[in-house]
């Protein structure tokens, strides 16, 4: 084998190692940016009744679970968010709409029903916090999460999207949900620094 065909069989037995390093390490960096934010999208409307929904796994309406709530838009400028059970892991943060950017955690109120968000615009979306308990393995983690609704009149609301934290007692930023494109910025960088790397 001579000079030539030295170097090329090295280049060859570098490049996958290359790749596979960039691969785990995008899988990490995705990992670690996404892993604590468990977020759905749901463009779910209620009108004249309650709308139930689970946001530890997104689902809506059907049979009523531990970690349902349930949003009520009952008229006379009044929304109501409420346990879907009695005894229940689910609560609402006992306040009225929060600021999006704004911090929800162990310091907020909670409450099996939370009642009369009177501060709103009709049309604009708002965000609730609430909490749940009695997660994880264990049955001893409490996770904090927000909802987004529109409230289209006295009688009729639109579940937006929920987000909630999967880390035990770890505070949630009210709108936050990480961006994939994070993720793909770093492992670009980093295939970029091996690239010129394997080139010197």
């Amino acid at each position: 084998m001579n000079f030539k065909q030295r170097i090329a069989s090295k280049k060859a037995a570098l490049s996958p190692k290359a790749s596979t390093l960039v691969a785990v390490t995008l899988a990490s960096i995705a990992h670690q940016a996404g892993a604590a934010i468990v977020s759905f999208d749901y463009n779910t409307n209620t009108q004249f009744g309650g709308l139930n929904f689970d946001p530890s796994d997104g689902t809506t309406g059907g049979n009523l679970g531990p970690n349902d709530l349930t949003l009520f838009a009952c008229g006379f400028d009044s929304f109501f968010v409420s346990s879907s059970l009695r005894p229940s892991n689910a609560q609402a943060a006992e306040t009225d709409f929060l600021a999006d950017g704004s911090i929800l955690g162990s310091s907020a109120t909670y409450t099996s029903f939370a009642s009369s968000f009177l501060s709103y615009v009709q049309g604009t979306p708002l965000f609730f916090g609430f909490r749940l308990d009695n997660q994880g393995s264990g049955f001893d983690e409490t996770h904090y999460g927000w909802a987004e609704v529109v409230i289209v009149s006295n009688d009729e609301a639109t579940l937006l999207r929920s987000a909630i934290n999967t880390v035990d007692s770890e505070s949630i930023t009210i709108g936050a949900v990480p961006e994939p494109s994070v993720s793909l910025f770093g492992a670009a960088a980093l295939l970029m620094t091996i690239s010129i790397r394997k080139r010197r």
